[in-house]
């Protein structure tokens, strides 16, 4: 339950930064609360310490169940890249500060070339939730996050909750239609450049018929 919450957390992030800021503002808010609630704590328990003193076995199973709680509320988050590691890094600080945030690519790589250690497979299978890019940008990984999703790993994709902007579309019709321009251009040059020659070969050709003519008035 907690990773899918830290999932819509994640999602609302990268869809505006704004809730960077929100959580950081609940933060400081959630702290003066928690510290007038400590002190008024305080005050309860040392008016009821001087009634009766509290049992031992009590404070035991407080402590235990604090315990177990801190622990089912803490996930395990990778991220593909480092833009999203940094992303998701600042996410899991401020709503799980105990949970953990690792990043699989190091800066300055290739996300269409990376392929992930046996290591880091196996973080990436038994952490909480997986935040990828999609849209084949980690090609190599494919398979290591189709594994994780199986073994029960949420998986979240962060392309489809975006508008991707189309790449290339335009530039290259408008690349291609120059390109047809200048064949258009090229065929006009050939049919004129052939034409001339053909009048030159007609030119030839009126020569040849006079020197015949000459030949003609010689022999007569």
């Amino acid at each position: 339950m907690t990773s899918h919450k830290l999932a819509l957390i994640t999602a609302a992030a990268l869809a505006s930064a704004g809730s960077l800021v929100a959580c950081s503002s609940s933060d400081d808010s959630t702290s003066s609360e928690a510290t007038a609630s400590q002190a008024a704590t305080e005050e309860e328990t040392s008016s009821v310490e001087e009634e009766a003193d509290p049992s031992s076995t009590d404070d035991a199973s407080t402590d235990d169940a604090s315990e177990a709680e801190s622990s089912s509320s803490t996930v395990s988050v990778v991220s593909t890249t480092t833009q999203l590691g940094s992303v998701v890094g600042d996410i899991v600080a401020c709503a799980s500060p105990d949970s953990t945030a690792i990043t699989l690519m190091p800066i300055g790589t290739d996300p269409h070339d990376f392929s992930p250690s046996s290591d880091q497979v196996a973080v990436m299978v038994t952490s909480d939730l997986v935040v990828a890019n999609g849209l084949m940008l980690e090609a190599g990984l494919e398979d290591a996050l189709e594994n994780a999703a199986s073994d029960g790993a949420t998986v979240l994709e962060v392309a489809p909750l975006v508008d991707p902007i189309p790449f290339g579309g335009g530039h290259g019709d408008e690349h291609g239609d120059e390109h047809g321009d200048e064949d258009e251009h090229g065929d006009e040059h050939g049919d004129e450049h052939g034409d001339e020659h053909g009048d030159e070969d007609e030119h030839g050709d009126e020569h040849g018929d006079e020197d015949e003519h000459g030949d003609e008035d010689e022999h007569g």
